[in-house]
């Protein structure tokens, strides 16, 4: 019984969570926050109870086993009490900031999530699947919302200039980027080790609908998240088939997104692409990456060879040229003009819709914090309250609106959860990462999750933790540190 209760559980916030909403924008956070701590108080209060009748009955149950990772969540989960203990923002702390509700009760929720996932038997495969079907359904509707159709009603009521800011059920853009920080690369990755022609293609159309979405939401994070997904693509690609596959389908991906942006151009209530959409489209960039990726196809398939150590050192060069560039824009050059690169190579409070103001002004803050809380923070989502008191006035008057979250979730857990917090959501991401890796090995349906959480990762320096999508983060890093014993491949 137990195995029913927690399959069911995962299919349900994999599958039904994204999709929940009530009183459409206005309240979606609430709606999402009620949905999943409700259904995981009910789901432990039924597995405690199927527990108990098997013990009175006295069936044989079989061990359960904690992974290592549930124990760094349970140690966060414990921090955070500690943190909430001594919040002066106690009230906050417990439910969250309005519109992104991380406060201790979903804290506590999510640490529950992982002790249930334990007890679940789901393949990867299902897995994989369940997440392609219900993001493409996201990333349909968030398709249709960007060029102004609303089917479902969503934008009733909402303010014009706002609209551009909110698209299908999982709410506003950037938490919209966070959700296909995990289902892009999931089904992208999905496609790449494919073994049938019929699943290789189905996840590859699936792949390039998660993208359109993507792309239509217009966050610039989302940029991160197609970068890290096609180095990872090109890293663990197997054979020579497995590049021209990751090859052809960078290729279809810049046309789909020059062909979305020519619709978008001509589409009468579509909204504005961003300047990284506008060099990404830009036809020369396009034809030149074209041209460079048949070209690199032609010479591997020549050769037999892959030219992984040439391509590496392409890659590596290009970080490394990106990064000079930023440094030296950013403090010895601070008065050329960029044009469209403004925003991208030259950091300042400006930088990243400030983000980098925002976590300039975060860092002064915590900073200034006594010992204690510089070792267990101010309190779970306490982020709008501590900022508040020093830079209501300074926030307002740079872009009339309020910083509620530090939009990176490192900066974010130091500051609400201290220097003990975000060391243990560290080792909570890498004990899953380097559990997957090791099951990998022995089972490659199991990459797609475990690039989800990596990507997720990588994107998170820029992203927020909030109600919409964390918990599905969570999710999949407790799918991929469940026990040998009970990471069974069943089909349900």
């Amino acid at each position: 019984m137990k195995l029913k209760i927690s399959n069911f559980y995962v299919i349900v916030l994999i599958m039904v969570f994204p999709l929940v909403f009530y009183d459409y924008y206005y309240d979606i956070a609430d709606a999402k926050y009620l949905f999943f701590t409700s259904a995981t108080l009910l789901t432990s209060f039924l597995l405690i109870m199927s527990v108990l009748i098997s013990s009175i009955k006295k069936k044989e149950y079989g061990e359960f086993e904690i992974n290592i990772t549930a124990k760094w969540c349970v140690l966060w989960c414990i921090l955070n009490v500690i943190s909430y203990m001594i919040s002066k923002y106690k009230s906050i702390a417990l439910a969250g900031t309005d519109g992104r509700n991380f406060g201790l009760v979903t804290v506590l929720s999510i640490t529950i999530l992982f002790l249930v996932v334990n007890f679940s038997d789901i393949s990867f495969s299902v897995i994989c699947k369940m997440f392609t079907f219900t993001a493409c359904m996201v990333a349909c509707l968030g398709v249709i919302n960007s060029y102004g159709f609303d089917p479902i009603g969503f934008y009733e009521g909402v303010r014009p200039d706002l609209k551009m800011f909110y698209q299908t059920t999982i709410g506003h853009i950037d938490i919209c980027a966070t959700y296909y920080a995990i289902t892009f690369p999931i089904t992208a990755f999905s496609y790449m080790k494919s073994k049938e022609l019929k699943m290789r293609v189905f996840n590859g159309i699936a792949a390039l609908v998660i993208f359109a979405g993507m792309f239509a939401c217009g966050c610039d994070s989302g940029y991160i998240n197609l970068c890290v997904t096609i180095l990872f693509m090109i890293i663990f690609a197997g054979d020579i088939s497995e590049i021209n596959m990751t090859g052809l389908f960078v290729i279809v991906l810049m046309g789909l997104a020059k062909i979305m942006m020519i619709i978008n151009v001509k589409a009468e209530s579509a909204k504005e692409m961003d300047s990284i959409a506008l060099v990404f489209t830009n036809i020369r960039v396009v034809l030149t990456v074209v041209i460079a990726i048949v070209i690199y196809l032609i010479i591997c398939n020549i050769t037999g060879k892959m030219m992984k150590k040439v391509l590496y050192a392409i890659v590596g060069l290009f970080i490394g040229v990106f990064i000079v560039a930023t440094i030296y824009y950013s403090m010895f050059d601070r008065k050329s003009d960029l044009g469209i690169l403004e925003n991208l190579i030259r950091f300042n409070d400006k930088w990243g819709s400030y983000r980098g103001y925002v976590w300039r002004i975060a860092c002064e803050n915590f900073s200034g914090l006594p010992v204690i809380n510089k070792l267990f923070g101010t309190g779970p989502d306490t982020i709008e309250p501590v900022l508040m008191i020093n830079y209501k006035k300074e926030m307002f008057d740079m872009f009339s609106a309020y910083y509620d979250n530090v939009h990176n979730e490192l900066l974010q857990y130091l500051c609400v959860n201290g220097v003990f917090g975000v060391i243990a959501y560290i080792c909570i991401a890498f004990s899953a990462f380097i559990s997957g890796i090791k099951q990998y090995k022995k089972d490659e349906t199991v990459l797609p999750v475990c690039m989800g959480v990596i990507c997720y990762f990588v994107q998170s320096f820029v992203g927020i933790n909030q109600i919409m999508t964390t918990p599905l983060y969570f999710l999949c890093m407790a799918l991929l540190a469940r026990s040998e014993k009970n990471n069974k491949k069943n089909s349900l």
